[in-house]
C-alpha cells in the first residue's frame, strides 16, 4: 500500500484521482463511506453534496492523509480485480496499443477510473508510465463527446424551429380527425342499435310463427288418429257383416232379403258418410300441407335474414371497436410532439394488396410475385419506413409458411379472414385498413412518399387525398390491366415486369 500511496501523489492530480474515485463508488456509498470516514459538511447532510464534489474532497484528503489513502486502495483492491488480472496479463510491449484501441469503449461504459487504478497497482514501472498518455486521450475523447454534443444541440434547435408552425397545423388538423372519427362512431352506435332491434322483432316473428307450425303439426295429428278410427269401424263392420252372413244362411229366405236390403241400405248410408267424411278429411289435410309448407318457407326466409343481420351486427361491432381503439390511441397522442424522423424527403413507405397482386399476377405471367425483389426494387437508395402486406385469409387455405417468408423479408403483415354471409355471399377486403394505416403515418409526420402496389382503381381517391396532402404518390402495377385513373392522378406509375417473378 505505500508504494501505491506514492504513486498517487506522483502521477495523479486530485482532480483525476477523483475519477478513479467516482469509478468505484455510487453517490449513497460515497456519502456514506466518507461519514464513516469523518467527514461532515456543516448545516447540510452528505447525501445532499453532489458527487462530484464528494469525490474531490475525498481525494484531495487522501493525497495529504496516508490513513485515508489505505482505506481507499483496500476498497480498490477488493472491488478491482478484473481489470487488475488484466492489465496484469499485458506485456510491456502491448499496453500502448491495447490502452489507445479500447480507449473510447472504456470511455463509454464508464471504466476509466478502474483502468487508471490498474495501472497505477500495477508493479511495473513502464505500465505506470502510460497513465499520462491514458489521461491526455481521454479528455481528448471527453472534448469531442462535448462539441458532438453542442452540435446536436443546435440541430436539434434549428430543427424545432422549423417544424414548429408544421407542428400546429398538423395538430390541427388531427384534431379535425378526430371529431370526424367521434361523429362515425356515433352514427355506428345508432346503426348498431337500429340493427339490434329489427333482430329482435325478426325473433319474435319467428317464434310465433314456430307456434302455428306446431299447432298445424297437433291438429294434423288429431286429423289423422280420426282417419285411423273410421278405418276401425269400417274393419269392425265388415266383420259384424262376415257374420251376419253367416247366420242368415240358417233363416227362410224371405227373412233372408229383407235383413239383406236392411243391411245394403245401412251400409249405403255408412259408406257415402264415410266417403264425404274422407273428403273433408282430404280438403283440410291438403290445406294443412299447404300452410306447413308455406309456414316452412317463412321460417327459413327468416332465418336467413336473421343469420344475415346477425353477421352485420358483428361487422358493424367490429368496426365501431376498430374506431374506438383508433381514437383512443389519436387521442393519447394528440398532446404530444409528432416525432421528427432522419432521411426527411426520401422516407418511403409501400403497402401491397397482396390479394389484387396474386391473381393479377397469374392472370399476365401465370406466375408468383417474387417479395423479395420487390421490395429492393421498390425501395431503390431510398430509406424505408415500413412495408406492409394486406392478406385476406380463408378457411380452406393455410398461408402461415407464406407469412412468415414476408416477415422475413422485412414486411410487417396484416390479415383479415374472409366473411361469408348467409346468402352465399363473402366479403373481403383492406381498402379501409389500408387508407387508415397510411393517413396515419402521415399524420405522424413520418412518410414523404407513399408506394401503393396494387392495379384496383378503388384507391384512386386515396391517391387524390395523398397529393391534396404533398405526400408523392407511387402506384406500382401490372401493365394494361392497372386502372388508368390509378395512373394517371399518381405522381410515378412504377411497372411491374416479368423478371420480378418467380
Amino acid at each position: 500500500m505505500e508504494k501505491e500511496y506514492e504513486k498517487i501523489a506522483k502521477f495523479l492530480s486530485p482532480e483525476e484521482f477523483s475519477w478513479v474515485i467516482m469509478n468505484f463508488f455510487s453517490h449513497k456509498e460515497l456519502a456514506s463511506f466518507m461519514e464513516r470516514m469523518g467527514f461532515n459538511y456543516s448545516g447540510a447532510r452528505t447525501t445532499t453534496i453532489p458527487r462530484s464534489k464528494l469525490s474531490l474532497d475525498l481525494a484531495c484528503e487522501a493525497i495529504k492523509d496516508k490513513e485515508v489513502a489505505k482505506v481507499l486502495i483496500k476498497k480498490f483492491e477488493s472491488i478491482n480485480y478484473l481489470e487488475l488480472e488484466e492489465i496484469g496479463s499485458l506485456k510491456e510491449s502491448e499496453i500502448g496499443s491495447y490502452l489507445k484501441e479500447n480507449a473510447r469503449e472504456f470511455y463509454l461504459e464508464r471504466k476509466i477510473g478502474k483502468i487508471v487504478w490498474a495501472l497505477l497497482a500495477d508493479v511495473r514501472q513502464e505500465i505506470n508510465n502510460e497513465i499520462p498518455k491514458f489521461i491526455e486521450g481521454i479528455e481528448e475523447l471527453a472534448d469531442e463527446a462535448e462539441r458532438s454534443q453542442i452540435a446536436r444541440e443546435v440541430e436539434k434547435e434549428v430543427v424545432e424551429k422549423r417544424d414548429r408552425k408544421w407542428f400546429k397545423g398538423a395538430l390541427e388538423k388531427l384534431k379535425r380527425k378526430n371529431k370526424l372519427i367521434d361523429e362515425s362512431n356515433k352514427f355506428l352506435v345508432k346503426e348498431n342499435k337500429k340493427f339490434k332491434q329489427r333482430a329482435n322483432t325478426f325473433h319474435k316473428k319467428n317464434k310465433e310463427l314456430e307456434k302455428k307450425l306446431a299447432f298445424i303439426n297437433q291438429q294434423k295429428g288429431i286429423l289423422n288418429k280420426s282417419i285411423q278410427r273410421k278405418d276401425e269401424q269400417i274393419k269392425k263392420l265388415e266383420e259384424e257383416n262376415k257374420v251376419m252372413g253367416e247366420e242368415l244362411k240358417s233363416h227362410p229366405a224371405r227373412m233372408l232379403k229383407s235383413s239383406l236390403h236392411h243391411l245394403g241400405k245401412e251400409t249405403e248410408k255408412l259408406s257415402y258418410e264415410l266417403e264425404k267424411e274422407r273428403e273433408q278429411n282430404a280438403k283440410k289435410l291438403l290445406e294443412l300441407k299447404r300452410e306447413v309448407s308455406f309456414l316452412t318457407t317463412q321460417v327459413v326466409e327468416r332465418n336467413q335474414k336473421v343469420e344475415v343481420l346477425r353477421q352485420s351486427l358483428e361487422e358493424a361491432d367490429k368496426r365501431g371497436l376498430n374506431l374506438e381503439l383508433e381514437l383512443k390511441e389519436k387521442r393519447a397522442k394528440e398532446d404530444t410532439h409528432l416525432q421528427v424522423y432522419p432521411h426527411k424527403g426520401e422516407r418511403v413507405g409501400i403497402f401491397v394488396d397482396v390479394q389484387n397482386i396474386y391473381y393479377s399476377a397469374k392472370r399476365l405471367f401465370n406466375k408468383k410475385a417474387d417479395y423479395n425483389k420487390l421490395l429492393s426494387y421498390l425501395v431503390g437508395k431510398r430509406h424505408l419506413v415500413k412495408a406492409i402486406c394486406y392478406i385476406v385469409q380463408t378457411p380452406e387455405l393455410s398461408q402461415e409458411s407464406f407469412i412468415n417468408m414476408l416477415k422475413k423479408i422485412g414486411y410487417t403483415v396484416r390479415t383479415r379472414d374472409l366473411i361469408r354471409r348467409a346468402d352465399g355471399s363473402a366479403k373481403g377486403n383492406w381498402d379501409i385498413g389500408m387508407a387508415v394505416d397510411i393517413l396515419y403515418m402521415i399524420e405522424k409526420n413520418s412518410l414523404d412518399i407513399v408506394v401503393l402496389v396494387t392495379c384496383d382503381g378503388d384507391f384512386t381517391d386515396l391517391v387524390k387525398v395523398l397529393k391534396s396532402k404533398g405526400i408523392k404518390t407511387e402506384v406500382a402495377g401490372f401493365p394494361k390491366i392497372t386502372a388508368l385513373d390509378l395512373k394517371r392522378f399518381s405522381d410515378e406509375f412504377i411497372l411491374i415486369e416479368e423478371d420480378l417473378m418467380l
